[in-house]
């Protein structure tokens, strides 16, 4: 379970910030970035920009939210 080690990190205060953004498709989960928490609203749009610019090219048979 991914949690344990989630709550470990926690207790230890080594959370880095980091999330893993990824998209379903048919049961399937494809990881389409990895990146640092985004310290203002901008950080949140650079994401974005960065996953529809690359990651639904890779995966066209994602569609954007």
């Amino acid at each position: 379970m991914t949690l344990i080690p989630l709550q470990e990190r926690w207790h230890q205060g080594k959370l880095t910030g980091e999330w893993i953004v990824f998209a379903k498709n048919e049961g399937e989960n494809y990881y389409l970035k990895l990146d640092i928490y985004p310290r203002d609203k901008s950080g949140n749009q650079k994401i974005h920009d960065e996953i529809s610019r690359m990651a639904y090219a890779e995966f066209p048979f994602l569609t954007a939210p």
